[in-house]
């Protein structure tokens, strides 16, 4: 509902400096970082009120005027916690709308406000069960998954409380993994060691391989050249071999190492 609907009383303070304003029994004190200091021994509420927004460039409308004492003493605090701190236990309460203040009673219409409080790091499925229940009281909480957020209404410190307490939990949750890694390693080796000799059906030519290992195959024409190399020493004499005889030498060594890897993420 406007202002203007409901006939509040507005009071816009005339406009003054920053500093020091002092009544009987109440000193405000704007500092110089925009915080403010505030003392007062068992004053009315509303004089406390008129004494704060006469000194800062803050327009304020009236839905009722608050009525009761109040004891402060606050230093650098800011100017909405100075009003929420002076209204905390009564029926009064303020809302805020760009530099305007709205006071009245908690029950009346214009005093009520509605946000939507959205989660960034955390659902808001079963959210409501982790809220103090002293915040929750007298608000109206509905649940928007589709946006992960809340609608909140109530009044306005009341939603700004409940606010800065989703702040303190809306906080990324570390995500930690674990992987272990088993790896089975089994290492042989085995030789093979021979020698062939034969006649085939057709001469047969030399060749093969000597490294890695000797796996290699005599012709008779090489043969019988290594013979008449040796021909001659001493009383050593051999005659060449048939033309389709052959030798298979064989000298290899084979080395096998199996790696087995297995991989647990937890």
């Amino acid at each position: 509902m406007p202002p203007d609907a409901a006939n509040p009383q507005k009071d816009k303070a005339n406009p003054r400096k920053p500093g020091r304003v002092a009544t009987e029994a109440v000193l405000f004190v704007q500092n110089p970082d925009s915080s403010y200091t505030l003392q007062a021994d068992n004053q009315p509420i509303g004089a406390i009120i008129a004494t704060m927004f006469g000194q800062t460039e803050k327009n304020l409308f009236y839905y009722a005027q608050p009525t009761g004492n109040l004891s402060v003493r606050a230093i650098d605090t800011s100017f909405d916690r100075l009003l929420n701190q002076a209204f905390s236990g009564t029926k009064y309460t303020f809302r805020k709308a760009g530099d305007t203040y709205y006071v009245g009673e908690r029950s009346q219409e214009g005093m009520r406000a509605t946000q939507r409080l959205h989660l960034q790091y955390r659902s808001i499925d079963k959210i409501k069960t982790y809220i103090p229940a002293n915040l929750m009281q007298e608000l109206q909480v509905v649940e928007f998954p589709e946006l992960n957020s809340l609608v909140v209404s109530g009044s306005y410190p009341q939603i700004q409380e409940l606010q800065a307490y989703f702040k303190e939990i809306d906080k990324p949750v570390p995500v930690i993994q674990i992987e272990v890694m088993i790896i089975d390693y089994n290492r042989n080796h085995d030789i093979n060691v021979g020698m062939e000799m034969g006649i085939g059906d057709q001469p047969v030519k030399s060749g093969g391989t000597v490294s890695p290992g000797i796996d290699y195959t005599l012709g008779a024409q090489s043969i019988n050249r290594i013979i008449s190399g040796f021909n001659g020493f001493g009383s050593l004499n051999l005659g060449p071999v048939n033309r389709n005889f052959y030798i298979g030498l064989r000298l290899i060594l084979h080395w096998r190492a199996i790696s087995l890897r297995y991989w647990f993420p937890f």
